[in-house]
């Protein structure tokens, strides 16, 4: 992680509308983000990178409830996925996406589970050359393919 921002989770802002309008992107549907952050699930889990008070990244845990289409259905139920991960344009290229998700992997291991999956339309090799994680198959999401991939934490 650089030293010119720092991470955090907030999983004690839950419930706090205005707080997670504040910090996320605003590409994202604030309905599903909310319902997913107010599930009863040991994720959702929100973690954002922030500099400058500045929100400059995000990313958004989830786990798999046993979903039997698309993407999760690669993965058994429980399982933990990197849902949302989203990086403001002026600081893309500069380690902060890299950084969450390098926050996220120890947070996922500290919490017992032993693999983190995610999917993927544009960012594949970078998942895969950079990260260190593993192509396990491709499903439908809209009028596109989504690319799935786990990691291994040891």
């Amino acid at each position: 992680m650089s030293s010119s921002f720092f991470i955090e989770s907030f999983t004690e802002a839950k419930h706090d509308v205005n707080f997670v309008k504040n910090h996320v992107s605003v590409h994202f549907d604030w309905e599903e983000l909310l319902k997913m952050l107010k599930a009863e699930l040991p994720f959702p889990q929100l973690f954002v990178a922030v500099q400058g008070g500045q929100t400059i990244g995000m990313i958004l845990l989830h786990t798999n409830i046993g979903e039997a289409e698309g993407a999760a259905a690669f993965s058994p139920e429980g399982s933990i996925w990197i849902y949302r991960l989203d990086v403001a344009p002026d600081f893309q290229g500069q380690g902060v996406g890299r950084a969450l998700v390098q926050k996220v992997e120890s947070y996922v291991q500290k919490s017992g589970h032993s693999e983190l999956w995610l999917d993927t339309i544009q960012a594949a090799d970078y998942y895969k050359n950079k990260l260190g994680y593993t192509h396990v198959g491709s499903a439908p999401y809209k009028d596109q393919q989504t690319q799935v991939f786990k990691k291994k934490l040891v």
